[in-house]
């Protein structure tokens, strides 16, 4: 790939409707706050509190949730070590690919929504402030607060668990199963909504920050990604991106 080609390919990326749709995100949550409360009321009433977080369906996706992300993260991992040794370009193409997956994973879900944001953002989570019988006060998003020390409620790790499932899009070239990947994210946002532990706003910037992570590294490996599928041929040439 060529500097040019390489500089067209990320201006490509950059200059989309994602970006808008993630500004427009931003906009929504900053200039309504109150969303947050609304959408976190459909789960809550009064004289039981969050009254979806223990049934079972709420708790089995709660439980699931990062079993299945650590699965395809392993999975991944397995492959990388596989085609390791006795490299030839198919087995190139598929060390760089597990590569990406293995990377994603680790920058987006662990180290960007859980260690980063999760631990400085300082918000109380749903059950936690005064309008749903805690004591703590609501923060709009996108608001640094001082409500909540480690472990916060913005953004979701388990939303953005689901969301991971994205990447297969990008991995395997196959944009449907960003749709796979948006549904799985949703639902489990859904859930812990339900459990009172995050409020809408933190489920859809999980999303976001998931997705850009996804679509960057995409970028940098060189992997299929969502454009139409190439020809088989182009699987022998590794000369493009790192390979792991």
């Amino acid at each position: 790939m060529t500097e040019r080609s390489r500089v067209q390919r990320w201006a490509r990326a950059l200059l989309r409707p994602d970006l808008a749709l993630f500004v427009a995100s931003c906009v929504i949550f900053l200039a309504w706050p109150d969303l947050d409360l609304i959408a976190a009321r459909l789960f809550y009433d009064p004289g039981t509190g969050f009254y979806l977080g223990q049934t079972p369906v709420v708790q089995g996706i709660y439980h699931a949730t990062e079993p299945i992300a650590l699965a395809v993260l392993f999975g991944a991992v397995t492959i990388w070590v596989a085609t390791y040794f006795r490299a030839t370009p198919r087995r190139r193409h598929f060390r760089r690919i597990a590569a990406y997956v293995v990377v994603a994973g680790l920058l987006g879900p662990v180290v960007l929504v859980n260690s980063v944001i999760k631990e400085y953002s300082g918000r109380a989570r749903p059950s936690e402030v005064q309008q749903f019988g805690g004591k703590d006060t609501f923060t709009p998003a996108l608001t640094v607060a001082h409500q909540c020390r480690s472990n916060c409620s913005f953004t979701s790790g388990h939303a953005a668990a689901g969301f991971y499932l994205m990447v297969l899009a990008w991995a395997l070239g196959r944009p449907a199963l960003l749709a796979v990947g948006i549904a799985a994210g949703t639902v489990v946002g859904i859930a812990r909504m339900a459990e009172g532990d995050h409020f809408l706003s933190d489920v859809v910037f999980s999303f976001w920050a998931v997705y850009f992570v996804c679509a960057l590294l995409a970028l940098w490996f060189s992997v299929p990604g969502l454009a139409p599928r190439r020809r088989a041929s182009s699987v022998d040439d590794d000369s493009q991106g790192p390979t792991g």
